[in-house]
């Protein structure tokens, strides 16, 4: 029997069959076994022998290849896993706070960091790095209560410098943060000396206070209070009026702390007083209004209170005006030098309840002059319907701010005060006893075409320190549109003072009770004394962090 051999058409027939036959599936792809490329940079970071030196917090910026595609990356520091991050590109920032009490004694401590980077096959590949994390000094923890950063901040930054102005550290107020601390990479110790800056940039300046002379152990924490926010009262402005006249000497008072007015004289039948209101005090306005009026000829002081919402058809007519309980004393100033004073400025405050002491809420009883007293004499007028009263004297570079009525005899502090500005430093001579605070005013108060707003206050102990270096300012500050007039021109000073306070022992003392809870210093201290030099007239800043 013969086995027939298969044409080569027939073979070539088969042989596609089978092909066809073996390609009904895929063949088994290769298995990926390429592990990814990986490197990574860290933002901020400086190199140190190799070791590249971090603090805070770390920003890991990570190159991950494959050609696959990359499932993850992680990072870990001292095989810790710290962060991971699944979409390009691909950022780790990692908290290091925790690592800096890593050593109690050390100031640094050294860390490996480990970034890991996996492709969708699975396959790793990691690239290391030992890092120095450098452990922060904590200075001070600033609580903020909420709504502080008001709408007329516009950017608000807290920092702490040397007492040679050496920028230590810097942090900017967001306004939903509730407490911020303000750290240092320098080596100091809790009872180092330093400064802590208070820099707000408004829709009016920028504004600086500053409070030098403090130490960790002193001042472990500031509560701020809030900023009194006031807005226009809603109610009217224009009052009726009838039976006041030009031609009888009188004038027409109408002044307190939230609100101001006085006679139309294009319309003597009409009172204009314009008032505001606390948005956030405790009690957002006074119950009252103080109207005085005042004849210079006939020394008469006749006075009318109204409710704080005086209703449109009311009339405030002359006639109303009283003297009852309207009382004029006297002050005898002890002069010693024998020369005439040459300026004097003096009111007396009233508070009709304690809630207007409290949040200031003061009226006018008597708004006092501008002018030379020869015969060491002030008379006032005092009027006995108030609770609460509130005397201020400046006579001559010498200062008093008291939460009373005036004594019947002031002698003026005889301390002497100089002070010279070299650079950015300025010193005092002085002549003191009891003193326990110093405060230095700078501001821009030349006012031409390029006049750019600014004022900062800063405060020492000038027991402790005759003068003080103003501080070095962030970069983040330096875009402020005052700062190229302000670090090319020479400062301007406008007041130096030497302070003294009842009930307050000394300096340590006031940032305690002032200070570290954001008191104002009439409310602790009865009566507040001063010399000044640089202005005429005492300058003090409402609502400011240490007035």
């Amino acid at each position: 029997m013969k086995f027939l051999r298969p044409t080569s058409t027939l073979l070539i027939v088969f042989g596609i069959l089978c092909s066809c036959s073996s390609d009904s599936s895929d063949p088994t792809p290769e298995p990926d076994t390429v592990a990814p490329t990986i490197d990574f940079t860290i933002t901020g970071a400086s190199s140190d022998s190799g070791s590249i030196v971090v603090s805070d917090q770390m920003e890991i910026n990570i190159n991950a290849q494959d050609a696959n595609g990359i499932a993850k990356v992680e990072a870990f520091i001292d095989d810790r896993k710290v962060g991971e991050d699944s979409t390009a590109p691909f950022t780790i920032v990692v908290d290091l706070s925790g690592y800096a009490a890593k050593s109690l004694t050390a100031k640094s401590q050294n860390y490996k960091l480990r970034v890991d980077a996996t492709d969708t096959s699975g396959n790793t590949a990691s690239k290391k790095q030992m890092i120095t994390v450098i452990n922060e000094t904590p200075l001070i923890t600033i609580n903020i209560p909420e709504a502080y950063v008001n709408s007329k901040l516009i950017e608000f930054y807290i920092f702490a410098s040397t007492m040679d102005g050496e920028l230590m550290g810097v942090k900017k107020v967001n306004p939903n943060d509730n407490s911020i601390t303000i750290s240092t990479l320098k080596d100091v110790s809790e009872n180092e000396l330093y400064m802590l800056t208070f820099a707000e940039l408004t829709v009016y300046g920028a504004k600086f206070s500053t409070i030098a002379s403090i130490t960790q152990e002193l001042l472990p924490e500031i509560n701020l209070g809030s900023y009194p926010i006031f807005g226009p009262y809603p109610g009217i402005s224009s009052f009726q009026a009838s039976g006041f006249n030009d031609t009888s000497g009188e004038k027409l008072y109408v002044f307190g702390n939230r609100y101001l007015g006085g006679l139309d004289h294009n319309n003597l039948d009409n009172i204009e007083v314009v008032r505001s209101n606390c948005i956030d005090c405790n009690k957002p306005s006074p119950d009252s209004l103080y109207f005085l009026k005042r004849n210079f000829t006939t020394d008469d002081y006749k006075y009318l209170t109204t409710a704080w919402d005086i209703d449109s058809d009311d009339i405030i007519s002359y006639d109303d005006f009283t003297d009852k309980g309207v009382e004029k004393r006297e002050i005898q100033i002890t002069n010693t030098s024998g020369q005439p004073y040459t300026y004097c400025y003096y009111r007396i405050l009233g508070y009709f309840n304690e809630a207007d002491f409290e949040n200031n809420f003061y009226h006018h009883v008597d708004p006092g002059f501008y002018g030379t007293i020869t015969d060491n004499k002030i008379n006032y007028y005092y009027n006995e319907i108030f609770e609460h009263y509130a005397f201020e004297l400046s006579l001559d570079g010498y200062y008093t701010y008291r939460t009373d009525l005036p004594p019947s005899t002031i002698t003026p502090l005889d301390w002497t005060l100089e002070y010279s500005l070299q650079d950015r430093e300025i010193s005092i001579e002085k002549s003191s006893a009891g003193d326990i605070l110093g405060k230095i005013k700078l501001g821009s108060h030349t006012i031409d075409e390029n006049y750019i707003p600014y004022n900062w206050e800063l405060i020492f102990n000038s027991q402790q320190i005759n003068g003080l270096k103003i501080p070095e300012l962030p970069e983040e500050i330096k875009s402020w549109e005052f700062y190229e007039a302000f670090s090319t021109q020479p400062l301007q000073v406008d007041q130096v003072e030497i302070k003294k306070y009842e009930n307050i022992t000394g300096y340590d003392d006031y940032i305690r009770k002032v200070i570290a809870n954001n008191k104002k210093a009439y409310l602790i201290s009865n009566n507040i004394e001063s010399i000044f030099i640089g202005s005429e007239n005492h300058r003090s800043v409402e609502n400011w962090l240490i007035d």
